[in-house]
């Protein structure tokens, strides 16, 4: 059930980029990957050190996806639980960074739902600050 309530979170959250998307018309920039729907460009960063697998004890963050309406970054992922027992990520911080290790944003996600070894679930973020130039992501889970 709690499954339903995150991915109808999740599918809400892109509907409204979505109706952003093609009731805002943004300035079109030849920065990064660009998909044109309507007049309108959807960006990606598919920098590697922000898309690539991220593996933290053993809690696996995969499929990480990072894109830009004009007005709005959208990161989405996926959290596997690799490890033995169960575990509630109520806190854990998401670090983007430039190519000079500055800070772009620090977002503190909470996942309510319990993960079960071999659990995964699909979750993102979103954000009012434009990621396409983003180097880096690291990630803490506090012990």
């Amino acid at each position: 059930m709690k499954k339903k309530k995150i991915a109808g979170i999740i599918i809400l959250i892109l509907g409204i980029i979505i109706v952003k998307i093609l009731y805002n018309p943004q300035k079109e920039k030849n920065t990064s990957i660009q998909e044109s729907t309507q007049n309108e460009t959807v960006e990606y960063n598919n920098n590697p050190q922000i898309t690539e697998e991220k593996n933290i004890n053993n809690i696996i963050f995969t499929d990480i996806k990072c894109s830009y309406d004009g007005t709005y970054s959208l990161l989405t992922y996926k959290i596997i639980n690799k490890t033995n027992q169960t575990i509630k990520l109520e806190e854990y911080e998401i670090i983007i960074k430039d190519k000079n290790n500055n800070i772009l944003a620090n977002i503190s996600p909470s996942i309510s739902q319990e993960l079960k070894p071999q659990d995964e679930i699909e979750t993102g973020n979103a954000i009012d600050i434009d990621l396409r130039e983003a180097y880096s992501l690291e990630l803490v889970i506090p012990e």
